[in-house]
């Protein structure tokens, strides 16, 4: 397809577990280019340094440290409302989705996730707010509708949802 803008889209990834950012380097080194931080105070401090420059922020919730993904994901928000689109990933499953989601999360993923649908989500968070609803709409759908063999990968029990704040999958 063509493509519609040859700058890549930069990522934060906020993760302290190196094989995660290493194998998103692999998949994603054409589209994006990736910062990583191992935690999520450090993460805040490239955010307040360099905020405009990324497209979308990767966090895992559990993390070494004071800052969790969502006290991340809340500070995000509080001082940019709109952009970057953040997404939150989690092994456990005892986190609050719906504080996730009312702090403003693009979407939720529990761990292990497939990557086609992490390639999706990512894709998609990176648009910006303005035109991701107006254009996109008939994408988001296709690439659910294609990726759903991923999810019955880990005994079908995920489910997803679309709503105005973004796209949660549990």
């Amino acid at each position: 397809g063509h493509q519609m803008s040859v700058e890549k889209k930069h990522l934060l990834v906020v993760d302290d577990d190196d094989l995660m950012s290493e194998m998103l380097k692999e998949v994603l080194h054409g589209e994006f280019h990736i910062t990583q931080a191992l935690t999520g105070d450090d993460a805040l401090i490239l955010f307040q340094d360099s905020a405009s420059e990324y497209s979308v922020v990767l966090s895992d919730i559990i993390m070494p440290g004071n800052v969790t993904g969502i006290d991340l994901l809340g500070k995000i928000r509080k001082s940019h409302p709109y952009h970057p689109s953040v997404i939150l990933m989690t092994g456990y499953s005892d986190t609050s989705i719906r504080e996730c989601y009312h702090l403003g999360a693009y979407a939720y993923i529990r761990k292990p996730f497939g990557i086609d649908i992490l390639l999706s989500l990512l894709r998609h968070a990176a648009i910006p707010f303005e035109t991701r609803y107006q254009n996109h709409c008939n994408n988001v759908t296709f690439s659910f509708q294609f990726s759903l063999p991923s999810f019955n990968d880990f005994g079908g029990s995920h489910t997803f949802q679309l709503g105005h704040g973004g796209i949660l999958i549990t």
